[in-house]
């Protein structure tokens, strides 16, 4: 109760609740016919400033009001000094954009149609900040970014919802697969991708990575079909899309995209996808294009050979987006001189560019980023040198990699380890090459270790002849079924092996990897086994995230190790010793030497 002297003001309620005043802009809906508008981003005007008497929707705009005020008060005193005449009435600042004039059969799809679109969409221009104000709000989500442009970046979103261009079908279908908030790499990634910057995305190859790209690519595509679909004419083929191309270096990688793709752009209409790999007639692909496609998920080799054709080349006139995805895998053998063949070959250069990487390699930094006409990389970012833009790079992790300028080059001076995850308990045995099959099968057979019944068991062995020799091994010597998983099996073989494991089928609940499969397919177990250790901490790291932990206890993460990896040693326990209590079990006394004293 208030104090008894307190003044009464007539026609309210002492002990009412009040509403909070709202801080930001985005807090305001958009106003219905007849409503009072903000004077700064015309959202409903819910207040009156104090000082100009302009509708105002938060304290955000009403700062931006004042601003202007005070900017045009001294503008004013400068011109006419010692007079006291009242300073004119500031001008209302509403953001304004021109719409777009109507689709001609003659418009190839870019950048800027796109992301006048999406102005349009959401009503304005994104809310913007200073990069150094956005790495300080994302640093304690464990990112990290770095961009070398002085133009402000959009400011990270806290729900889904925050980003307004989004479809209400897309986000309906986000709440359906139990989407509700974004991930620490989305916070950042979707609000930029959709302003258009151009995004190097260094995070673990699973969903939440993906769905940094996919939402925006969903939005785009809406926006895209609903403009065109207003033609009074035809639209032309070239036209037809697709205005969205996403490339990953394996065909399980793409189908595992593409069927992430159809579950949440479900219901919204004109959107469709073709897959372009291999094990499929390239004519049957063609025929899918020429039917109006929005999104195309492409292997780098049969995207090239499309591009060398004739009739494959017109339709990607329109593309005005485009990711690609697993990027260090397109810098090694064959696959990059393919990679370089659709650079050369793909028509157009007004594009959006978003690339995601497991880690940033000298290659992958190569690849995605170089230093602008004589320019020195600064803090890892440099121009694009497919759009002459600044580069955002996004990297889950503590910090990034010194980078040094090597003539025209930008390299890392070390590849970047990812930080353990917390949600993994850690096991080590050291075990000799010679004893690695008996220590297998008696951990598979252990029910202490493994149920096959409720539990999936994925294995990492070195090399191809090594994963099917173990496989056979644990099918002869238990009573368990394996699948094998490596680069020179067929893509079908793979795909099939792949739905086999992960959904159960004839019994099979071991699949038996090369670790070059932990980066290029996103597959989860409940148990990880490294039977044969990584090659380095990081690519240790990408194997064990394939470990799924349950509701009530850690995922698990069992791995062979002995001396052929003592240079590793040193910095695995670094790494080790950085967890909490209880997610590593006791080490080897090989590994202890290495250990933090407790």
């Amino acid at each position: 109760m208030p104090p008894t002297d307190a003044p009464q003001l007539a026609g309210i309620d002492a002990d009412a609740e009040i509403d909070p005043v709202a801080l930001f802009s985005y807090q305001q809906p958009w106003p219905q016919p007849g409503d009072p508008l903000c004077c700064v981003c015309g959202r409903y005007g819910a207040y009156i400033c104090d000082v100009t008497d302009h509708d105002v929707c938060s304290l955000e705009c009403k700062a931006a009001d004042l601003e202007q005020y005070l900017r045009t008060i001294t503008a004013h005193r400068s011109e006419a000094p010692g007079q006291s005449r009242k300073p004119p009435t500031p001008p209302v600042r509403r953001w304004r954009e021109p719409p777009l004039p109507p689709p001609s059969p003659e418009l190839r799809v870019n950048r800027s149609h796109l992301l006048r679109l999406m102005r349009q969409s959401r009503g304005g221009p994104a809310r913007t900040a200073p990069w150094t104000q956005i790495a300080a709000l994302v640093e304690p989500s464990g990112i990290t970014v770095a961009y070398e442009g002085t133009e402000p970046l959009p400011l990270p979103i806290a729900e889904f919802s925050q980003a307004p261009a989004l479809p209400a079908k897309l986000l309906s279908n986000m709440a359906l697969a139990g989407l509700r908030r974004p991930g620490p790499t989305q916070r950042m990634a979707i609000p930029s991708i959709m302003d258009g910057l151009d995004v190097l995305l260094t995070a673990p190859n699973d969903g939440d990575r993906s769905l940094c790209y996919i939402i925006p690519a969903i939005s785009f595509c809406a926006a895209i079909s609903t403009y065109l679909s207003a033609a009074k004419s035809p639209i032309p083929q070239h036209q037809k899309g697709p205005y969205v191309l996403i490339m990953a270096p394996t065909r399980e990688h793409c189908v595992q995209i593409e069927d992430r793709i159809k579950a949440l752009a479900s219901g919204i209409e004109r959107l469709k996808t073709v897959l372009l790999a291999g094990g499929c007639p390239l004519p049957n692909q063609l025929h899918r294009l020429e039917q109006g496609i929005q999104i195309a998920i492409a292997t780098p080799g049969r995207l090239a050979s499309l591009l060398a054709s004739d009739s494959g080349k017109p339709y990607f006139e329109s593309l005005a987006f485009m990711v690609v995805d697993g990027t260090e895998g397109m810098i090694e053998g064959s696959t990059k001189e393919q990679m370089s063949t659709v650079r050369k070959l793909l028509p157009g250069s007004k594009r959006i560019r978003v690339w995601c990487a497991s880690m940033a390699s000298p290659g992958v930094l190569d690849l995605c980023i170089k230093p602008g006409p004589g320019k020195k990389p600064k803090a890892g970012m440099a121009k694009s040198h497919a759009t002459e833009t600044h580069t955002l790079w996004i990297h889950l992790g503590a910090q990034l990699p010194t980078i040094q300028n090597e003539g025209a080059k930008v390299a890392a001076s070390h590849e970047i380890v990812p930080d353990i995850p917390e949600s993994v308990k850690h096991t080590f045995l050291w075990v000799e090459t010679p004893s690695k099959p008996k220590q297998l099968i008696s951990i598979v057979t252990d029910t202490k270790y493994f149920r096959p019944q409720q539990q999936r068991l994925l294995v990492f062995v070195e090399c191809r002849i090594g994963a099917e020799m173990l496989a056979k091994c644990i099918k002869t010597q238990s009573t368990l079924k394996a699948v094998v998983l490596h680069g020179e099996k067929t893509s079908r073989e793979r795909e099939t092996a792949l739905e086999q494991f992960t959904e159960g089928q004839h019994g099979i609940s071991v699949c038996v990897a090369t670790g070059v499969m932990a980066r290029s397919i996103a597959v989860e177990a409940d148990l990880v086994l490294n039977y044969d250790m990584a090659l380095s901490v990081a690519s240790y790291i990408h194997q064990i995230r394939r470990c799924r932990p349950s509701k009530d206890k850690l995922g698990w993460a069992i791995t062979f190790i002995n001396r052929d990896h003592e240079k590793l040693i040193p910095e695995l326990v670094a790494k080790l010793n950085q967890l909490p209590a209880g997610t590593v079990t006791p080490l080897p006394a090989q590994m202890k030497r290495h250990q933090r004293p407790s």
